[in-house]
């Protein structure tokens, strides 16, 4: 597996997991808010919802297997470490945008903006995995 491919792969996981504009819907957002703030008392419940969330672990498992196997990623990279650093730096840029709007001055959802945060994160994750 070559680090294009990581990155390809990366994002069109990361793309089919959002919608078609590349943003989780804002009631997504929300929802899981309130969820973490009620401790996952639904969540909990949900072996639909427990059972789809656990999909993303093979992927990145398997992608950090191949990847150590051929010399692309460092060896012993904790696959949920990764997993949560990955899903917090998507999290955190779409549930602060209108904040961080303000602060930095520039819209932060438009298709160029979107684009632009998708390469910085795939760009920081491959910094992240690359051999030491």
């Amino acid at each position: 597996m070559s680090v294009a491919n990581f990155v390809m792969e990366l994002a069109y996981h990361s793309d089919q997991r959002q919608s078609v504009k590349a943003t989780p819907p804002p009631e997504f957002i929300t929802i899981l808010n309130s969820e973490n703030q009620l401790k996952a008392v639904h969540f909990r419940k949900s072996r639909i919802l427990r059972e789809g969330a656990a999909n993303s672990r093979p992927l990145v498992d398997d992608i950090l297997g191949r990847g150590e196997a051929d010399g692309t990623f460092r060896t012993r990279i904790d696959p949920i470490q990764l997993g949560l650093t990955i899903t917090s730096v998507c999290y955190y840029y779409f549930t602060n945008h209108a904040t961080s709007s303000i602060v930095y001055g520039r819209r932060l959802m438009n298709r160029a903006a979107l684009d632009e945060r998708l390469a910085f994160n795939i760009d920081t994750i491959l910094a992240i995995v690359a051999p030491i």
